[in-house]
């Protein structure tokens, strides 16, 4: 229901149309969330990412947020294993709805989802309505991997000029088909 804007490129459109807006990285907004959640006495739910990354999260969390509920934290659908497509499960159907089980097992609040850009939204686009507690979902990308310490955000100078695409860049070279579309791709079109 809300796109918050993420990047660079939102922001430089905006100053192009005579407009100021703020970027909001999900890397920031997932702590907000977490701390709304923590005050609010409402439980998390942690979805995505590889291997342990998702409950390394929840961990360093729960370091950061003392009184966080921790629904839950998994790896859940794993890549490659589930694909939906126009709203039909093409693979993992199975996996997808005892996924959701233990969700509404939990009763968690808030759902994070790291499934990476677009799987996430179009996960949490077909799901939500399953998940009555859920009353905040996200994607939120790699933010798992930075909260757990796997990957390193970019420097506060670099976000804060518009290059933290750089910085990704520079460390996972092998995104430059995403960060070109993000960067040079939008930028043209826009």
């Amino acid at each position: 229901s809300l796109a918050v804007p993420d990047g660079s490129g939102p922001e430089f459109a905006a100053v192009v149309l005579g407009k100021k807006i703020y970027r909001y990285p999900g890397s920031d907004l997932i702590y907000d969330i977490c701390a709304l959640a923590e005050r609010e006495n409402k439980s998390v739910y942690l979805i995505g990412a590889e291997g342990d990354v998702a409950s390394r999260a929840a961990e360093n969390l729960k370091v950061k947020f003392q009184n966080l509920k921790i629904a839950g934290a998994e790896n859940g659908l794993k890549a490659g294993e589930w694909l939906l497509k126009k709203g039909e499960w093409l693979k993992g159907e199975g996996n997808n709805n005892e996924l959701l089980e233990r969700i509404k097992g939990a009763g968690a609040a808030v759902g994070f989802a790291a499934f990476g850009h677009p799987q996430q939204e179009k996960w949490i686009f077909h799901n939500l309505k399953k998940m009555p507690s859920v009353k905040i979902a996200m994607g939120v990308g790699g933010s798992f991997d930075f909260i757990a310490g796997e990957a390193i955000r970019a420097p506060r100078f670099m976000r804060m000029l518009g290059l933290e695409w750089l910085w990704r860049f520079i460390l996972e070279p092998w995104r430059w088909k995403r960060i070109f579309n993000a960067v040079f791709v939008f930028s043209y079109k826009f």
